[in-house]
C-alpha cells in the first residue's frame, strides 16, 4: 500500500489564524478529499470541522498539538507548534491516500506552491511512498554522531541543524534555502518545473505527475532527476549515510528559547546548554 505525505515546516509559531485560514482554504481547493472532518487536542477528536470557525481549528489551548482526520477516515494531519525551548521549526504534517481525480489534476502540487505563496514556509515537501519507504521516513533518526546523547533534542529538531532529507516529489524552499542553494541555482534545477512563487519561494517539481511514482516503469527516470537535482543544488545539503554532520551545508536555525520564544517556568531544571540558549535572546 502506497501513502501519499506532505509536510510543512516554518519558523512561525503558527499562532496566526490568519496563517490557519490559509492553509484550509488552500486544502479545500486543491486537495478537497483531505479537509477536516473531526478535530482535537487528544483523542478521541471531539469537535466537527466548521469552515466558518476555523479560527477554533487553529486556537489549540494553551500550545497543544492539534490533530484531525477527514470524513472517510483515510487521511490524518497534525499541526506541531514550536514552543519547546529546542524546536527550531513547526511542522504541520498530512499523510493518507487521495481520491484519483485530485492525483491526475494536479492539485498535490498546486496545495504545495499554494501553501509556499501564503504561509512563511523554510521548506515542505510532498512524495508518496511504498509502505516500506514511509516507516523508514516516519521513524528515521539519521546516523548524526551524538544525537543519541540528547534524544529529545533530536526529536524535536529532526534533521534540520545539518541537512534535508532528499529533493522529494514536489517541494517548496523558503528564503533559509534560497539563500543556502542560491536564486539561480533553484531557477535552473533540472526538474520537470520550477517556479518562482514569490522572492525567496521558489516550488520544485520533478516530474509531470504525482502518479510516476506509483508506475514502476517510472520510478527510474524519477529517481535519475531527483540524483541531478541533489547534484545541481548541491548533494552536500542532503542525507548521506555515515557522512561527518559538520561536512554538511545547511542554514542556521534558531531554537525557540535562543529567540525568546520560551521562557522556563517555575521548578524547571536548566542545563548549562539550556541557559547558554537563553543567555542569546533579546533583551538578555
Amino acid at each position: 500500500m502506497s501513502e501519499l505525505r506532505i509536510e510543512l515546516f516554518t519558523t512561525s509559531q503558527l499562532t496566526d489564524p490568519a496563517e490557519g485560514r490559509a492553509l484550509l482554504r488552500a486544502l479545500e481547493e486543491h486537495v478537497p478529499s483531505w479537509t477536516p472532518r473531526r478535530y482535537g487536542w487528544g483523542e478521541p477528536l471531539r469537535h466537527v470541522y466548521d469552515p466558518g470557525k476555523a479560527e477554533h481549528f487553529w486556537g489549540r489551548p494553551s500550545g497543544l498539538d492539534v490533530m484531525f482526520r477527514n470524513a472517510t477516515k483515510t487521511a490524518t494531519g497534525e499541526v506541531h507548534r514550536r514552543i519547546s525551548p529546542w524546536a527550531i521549526l513547526s511542522r504541520v504534517k498530512m499523510a493518507g491516500t487521495v481520491a484519483q481525480a485530485e492525483l491526475d489534476g494536479g492539485g498535490i502540487g498546486a496545495f504545495l506552491a499554494e501553501c509556499g505563496r501564503s504561509l512563511d514556509l523554510a521548506w515542505a515537501m510532498a512524495h508518496i511512498f511504498s509502505e516500506r519507504q514511509a516507516g523508514e521516513y516516519r521513524g528515521a533518526w539519521f546516523d548524526v554522531p551524538g544525537r543519541e546523547e540528547n534524544r529529545v533534542k533530536a526529536a524535536i529538531q529532526g534533521p534540520f541543524p545539518y541537512f534535508l532529507r532528499d529533493v522529494y516529489w514536489g517541494n517548496v524552499f523558503g528564503p533559509p534555502y534560497t539563500e543556502l542553494f542560491g536564486a539561480d541555482k533553484l531557477r535552473t534545477a533540472p526538474a520537470a518545473a520550477v517556479t518562482e512563487l514569490r522572492p525567496g519561494y521558489f516550488y520544485l517539481q520533478l516530474t509531470e505527475s504525482i502518479l510516476d511514482l506509483c508506475d514502476k516503469g517510472s520510478l527510474p527516470r524519477n529517481r535519475e532527476v531527483r540524483d541531478a537535482v541533489r547534484e545541481h543544488l548541491g548533494a552536500d545539503c542532503f542525507y548521506q549515510r555515515g557522512k561527518d554532520p559538520v561536512s554538511y551545508r545547511a542554514p542556521h536555525f534558531r531554537a525557540a528559547a535562543e529567540e525568546g520564544l520560551w521562557k522556563p517556568g517555575e521548578g524547571v531544571n536548566m542545563t548549562d546548554e539550556l541557559r547558554a540558549l537563553l543567555a542569546k535572546a533579546p533583551g538578555q
